[in-house]
């Protein structure tokens, strides 16, 4: 009998398809983030007057300090707990729309 390498009763887990699950959310993280490039260069480009490495730079704004902060910030998920940290992500997100909502001309 030839062996395939997996141990009986497991070979349907996530843990066997690793790859398969990393491949599914790259995938969905670049489908999400393609049309909001793109809106943000024209947004910058045809609104605020700016060219694409204008566009560039407000990304790297926008998204330096989270790509930071989130290696660093790891201690917090130990000490709270994932589902903790989880709530108050989402918490401050809906902070940040209840903000953002109520201002709609903030310029």
């Amino acid at each position: 009998m030839h062996s395939t390498g997996a141990r009986p009763g497991t070979a349907g887990t996530l843990r066997e398809r690793r790859f398969i699950t990393f491949a599914a959310i790259v995938a969905l993280g670049i489908s999400g983030w393609l049309p909001t490039l793109n809106f943000i260069s024209l947004f910058v480009r045809d609104e605020l007057g700016g060219s694409v490495a204008a566009a560039a730079l407000l990304l790297v704004v926008l998204q330096g300090p989270r790509a930071v902060a989130g290696p660093l910030l790891a201690f917090w998920v130990r000490a709270l707990s994932s589902r903790r940290v989880y709530a108050l992500g989402l918490a401050g997100l809906t902070l940040l729309t209840a903000v953002l909502a109520v201002t709609p001309r903030a310029t």
